[in-house]
């Protein structure tokens, strides 16, 4: 809680990534922030925030109906929120 964080697609070559985090448990999300196109011409998703919650949950979904594909998905403590930040 308080810790400044930034949670990422690492650049899916395989589809449009839109990237969805939660408070709570799977069961109990209630959906906070979300972000298809961090830069334009991009079809990475960034989500920078500071921590309010003890609990966050990530998914990460298709753009489009009928893509899928493989993703990597990275979380990191950062010590500064970007200017540019999807969730400020």
């Amino acid at each position: 809680v308080g810790s400044e964080m930034c949670i990422r697609d690492r650049r899916s070559d395989d589809f449009n990534a839109y990237l969805l985090v939660g408070v709570g448990f799977c069961q109990d999300v209630l959906l906070q922030y979300e972000n298809d196109n961090f830069a334009e011409g991009s079809t990475d998703a960034r989500v920078s925030i500071t921590a309010e919650y003890p609990f966050y949950s990530v998914y990460i979904n298709t753009f489009a109906p009928g893509e899928a594909g493989e993703y990597t998905m990275q979380i990191e403590q950062i010590d500064e929120l970007p200017a540019d930040a999807a969730g400020n």
